[in-house]
Formats: structure tokens, sequence, C-alpha cells
């Protein structure tokens, strides 16, 4: 489940950032919205007949996130029905997730993702348009699996 969650984030359509009326996109608390809670968008469902790469996510990586996002071990361990412990340094950068999203764009960040190949073996290139100013290194290139 959580391999095609993954997936059809990658294949959806752009996020927007205005909601029907042309206002600006709300959170869920009513304030102005931030690129963390946009979205992935509307999915495109015929495309996952054919995945090739995937993110791979299990249970221990949805528990850090919700370490990340400030729920403490009280509240973990209603998803858990076990024990669980938070890592003492964890970022939502490190969150094998089909979005990356820096939150501070200050300094050399590092970002890894481990995807799967589920589809015949392809050669895959990451293409990435950085924002204004900014500047992108993407390792290794390409990907033959």
């Amino acid at each position: 489940l959580s391999t095609m969650r993954g997936y059809f984030i990658c294949v959806s359509f752009a996020a927007r950032t205005r909601d029907n009326t042309m206002g600006p996109m709300l959170n869920s608390s009513g304030h102005r919205a931030t690129p963390f809670s946009y979205g992935a968008g509307h999915i495109q469902p015929n495309r996952a007949m054919d995945p090739g790469l995937v993110y791979d996510l299990n249970s221990t990586d949805y528990l850090n996130f919700l370490c990340v996002i400030g729920y403490n071990r009280t509240v973990i361990k209603l998803f858990t029905k076990g024990p669980f412990t938070c890592p003492k340094a964890i970022s939502l950068i490190d969150l094998n997730y089909p979005s990356i999203t820096v939150p501070k764009l200050i300094g050399l960040v590092t970002v890894t993702r481990t995807l799967k190949n589920v589809g015949p073996p392809g050669t895959y290139r990451a293409h990435v348009k950085p924002p204004a100013g900014i500047s992108i290194t993407i390792w290794p290139e390409s990907n033959t699996t």
C-alpha cells in the first residue's frame, strides 16, 4: 500500500497553490498554506499499470514522520500498539518520500531518496528545475536497473 501511495504521488499533476476561487490555498488551520501543506495534486491512475520506480516506505518511515511533526510517545503508541522510540536526530528531509522540500535554503543540504524498480530493467534520469539562485547536484546522474 505505501509503495503504491508513493507511486501515485510521483505521477500526479503538479500541486496547485491556489484554491478553486483563485485565492491562496489554506491549510487545515485556516492559515495560508506552504509547500509543506499543498499536497501532491491529482493522481493519474492509468500510469499505475507501469510504475517503474517506486518509493518503498515502511511503517518505521511513517512513525519517524510522526516524530518529526511533534507527536509524542503516548500518541504514537496509539498507532503502533507497542513501544516505539523516536530517533534522537531526524529531520523531515530524511523521510524517504517522493516529495522533496528543503525548509531553509541556506548552506549545503544533502537529500537522499531510495527507490525500488518494480518494472522491467531500464535507465532512469532525474530532472530538477531549481529555484533561482539555488544550485542542485544529482548523483548519480542516471541509474540503470
